[in-house]
């Protein structure tokens, strides 16, 4: 189906939707009866509709997923599911999976485009990890070594469009987060330490 006959089939089941009949939306779109029924029997095939059962992600939820998309194309599935549930849309990770590709949206690489990081959230995640408090009997300690600036590196967009996304042009500094976990239920976090450029003191915990 050609990019113009899907979106003719998509106005077709919004007008369905709203109550309308099979002669009226042929009036309106210019798409013969039969074509029209021909469409209505392919859509009630499709995964997100099974034979006997009503649609589970309705057509509305497209509208809104294509729009976050375009500005968090690394979403997850997960993510989405929960985008869904905040819309009442109860569905699983197979449902909106096929979900996606009968909508033609699918996983790529994405295509950054350069910006800046912003420092004011890079001093206000610094001033975020400061230590707080200590004394806690200490169950384990690790170590995670990352970039604020991190991008990942593949998203969601529509068949035939890049994913688009943005990443600074400046490699971002290292930071190394060390955390001791406590056995204390109510505060686990016995103590961590945020270390600038991988490598650093360590730190005592009494």
């Amino acid at each position: 189906m050609t990019v113009k006959c899907q979106k003719l089939r998509d106005v077709v089941m919004r007008l369905r939707e709203k109550g309308l009949k099979n002669q009226d939306i042929s009036s309106v779109v210019g798409v013969a009866v039969r074509t029209i029924l021909r469409w209505v029997h392919a859509w009630r095939d499709e995964i997100f509709e099974t034979r006997g059962r009503r649609r589970i992600i309705p057509y509305d939820f497209v509208e809104k997923l294509t729009k976050v998309l375009e500005t968090e194309p690394a979403m997850m599935l997960r993510e989405m599911i929960t985008l869904a549930a905040a819309d009442g849309i109860n569905c699983s990770r197979s449902t909106m999976a096929g979900f996606l590709k009968t909508q033609r949206i699918s996983r790529k690489k994405i295509s950054y485009m350069y910006c800046e990081s912003n420092d004011e959230d890079v001093e206000r995640f610094k001033r975020m990890m400061v230590e707080e408090k200590r004394g806690q009997p200490v169950a384990a300690i690790d170590e995670s070594s990352f970039r604020l600036n991190y991008v990942p590196r593949h998203g969601w967009s529509t068949k035939g469009r890049r994913a688009n996304g943005k990443r600074s042009g400046v490699r971002g500094v290292s930071y190394s987060l060390i955390l001791c976990v406590g056995v204390n239920i109510e505060n686990p976090i016995a103590g961590y330490k945020l270390v600038q450029g991988g490598s650093g003191p360590c730190f005592t915990i009494s």
